[in-house]
């Protein structure tokens, strides 16, 4: 009888899912949209507790969003680039 070999692959682990914040120097009302700058592809999101951060769900970690929001009933928008952009394990 002859046996063949056989390549096992190592358990697969479960990675831990890497959401990204942005920390806001004051807290804001609500957030309208958020959005990719370079091509409008919006981007999960939701407002931290506090309202002095906003968590990012499927950020790509490279590029510039545009943050649509609304402060003391007016709104208002801001862009941040990648490097404000601050990766979180888990919320």
């Amino acid at each position: 009888m002859e046996l063949s070999a056989q390549t096992l692959e190592p358990p697969k682990q479960s990675l831990p899912t890497f959401y990204y914040q942005i920390f806001l120097t004051e807290p804001i009302d609500s957030v309208g949209q958020i959005y990719y700058q370079q091509d409008s592809t919006a981007v999960r999101f939701q407002l931290s507790p506090d309202k002095m951060a906003i968590y990012l769900l499927d950020y790509d970690g490279e590029r510039t969003i545009h943050i649509d929001y609304f402060k003391a009933g007016m709104p208002a928008d801001m862009n941040k680039p990648h490097c404000h952009v601050h990766a979180l394990e888990h919320l």
